[in-house]
């Protein structure tokens, strides 16, 4: 599924665009890194197409290896 998000035509724009919305106000030195504009437009989709809540999502991503392999690539 990676491969296929990554070879749709426009994905860099919608990375680019993600990347400033997340970055928007926002200029921190400290704390733990976020999550890449990757990592934020999989978890999108995979919440839509499993049809999961924000909660299920967070379980979702804890208990499924393949699901935190698909968000590392």
């Amino acid at each position: 599924m990676g491969r296929i998000i990554e070879s749709l035509p426009g994905i860099s724009q919608v990375y680019e665009a993600v990347i400033e919305d997340l970055a928007r106000g926002k200029q921190s030195v400290t704390g733990r890194e976020g999550l890449s504009a990757e990592q934020v437009v999989k978890l999108g989709i995979l919440r839509k197409r499993l049809g999961l809540t924000y909660r299920g999502l967070s379980e979702a991503t804890a208990d499924s290896m393949s699901v935190r392999r698909f968000l590392s690539c």
